[in-house]
């Protein structure tokens, strides 16, 4: 629509549907997927398929846009792939805080592995990303985890107690009770989904 002023030009409807859906499917997907996973529905493997393929529509966006290279359609990409995760992070701290159970563990070892990964995008620019894990060994009353792993920093030094929350059905990793946070989570996850479809309609709507 235009007028004598200027108006709004749609430089492609297709895109401008894509932009509206694919937030709203990346996310309904991974929640679905592990939702599935925590209630036994779907196995861990299509599960983990599904959210990686959730995954991979942020992905495709990212790196080749709406139908054009703006930035703003490669931001949506990255929002959506956030957005995924922090789905899938909340319906699994929202499990434990359901059904967990909470122990108090003892560290009796801690291993430090430092993993690389390097990932080139549409133009050929190389993104190297380094990331430290910290693999926990527990000894924990009956029932509860031998191990917990940390990224990016240490949970506990050996000999510390640590307070784990843990799946009794065994279908969701466990956590330091301390990280349990569903509901900002999901805060999280909402707003980086609505930037996604702000971002994504943004880049396919001129304005004049």
């Amino acid at each position: 629509m235009a007028g004598r002023g200027g108006g709004i030009r749609v430089r492609s409807v297709t895109a401008l549907l894509g932009a509206v859906a694919l937030p709203a499917v990346a996310g309904g997907l991974a929640y679905a997927c592990a939702r599935g996973r925590a209630l036994g529905t779907l196995s861990s493997g299509w599960a983990l398929t599904g959210i990686l393929v959730a995954a991979g529509l942020g992905v495709v966006v990212f790196l080749f846009g709406l139908g054009n290279d703006s930035f703003a359609s490669h931001l949506a990409g990255l929002a959506t792939l956030a957005g995924v995760f922090l789905v899938s992070g909340h319906v699994e701290h929202a499990v434990l805080e359901d059904r967990g159970v909470e122990v108090v563990c003892v560290v009796r070892g801690v291993d430090r592995r430092v993993e690389t990964s390097t990932s080139t995008d549409a133009q050929g620019h190389t993104t190297t990303t380094t990331n430290t894990y910290y693999d926990h060994r527990l000894d924990c009353p009956p029932g509860g985890p031998s191990e917990l792993n940390g990224r990016n920093s240490r949970l506990g030094a050996v000999g510390d107690d640590l307070a784990v929350v843990h799946d009794p059905r065994g279908k969701v990793a466990p956590q330091p009770a301390r990280s349990l946070d569903p509901g900002g989570l999901r805060t999280w996850a909402l707003v980086a989904l609505g930037a996604a479809l702000l971002l994504g309609v943004g880049s396919v709507v001129d304005v004049r």
